[in-house]
């Protein structure tokens, strides 16, 4: 997860309807071997909030909302809880 500013936001991708291969190449395929799936649903269920946050070169770009900010260890640890990672398939 990448902190996106001072606010406290969390950079991710999602799209509702959008499939594990779309979010994985958006704006391009993720470089990286694993990625780390949650959903929308899981993260608000511990308060958080993950809203639509397009850049002009990812229009699947999100922001995860803290209910902290900065976000506290045991919300980061609650937060990291809810990732599955797996064999990221759409890698370059």
């Amino acid at each position: 997860m990448h902190v996106k500013d001072e606010r406290g936001h969390i950079s991710a991708n999602s799209g509702n309807g959008a499939t594990i291969g779309e979010l994985a190449t958006s704006p391009e395929p993720f470089l990286n071997g694993k990625i780390t799936i949650a959903t929308v649903g899981e993260i608000r269920d511990i308060g958080m909030d993950v809203v639509p946050d397009p850049t002009a070169k990812n229009p699947l770009h999100a922001s995860i909302i803290p209910t902290s900010v900065p976000i506290t260890d045991s919300e980061a640890s609650a937060l990291s809880s809810l990732f599955n990672q797996q064999k990221n398939e759409w890698k370059k």
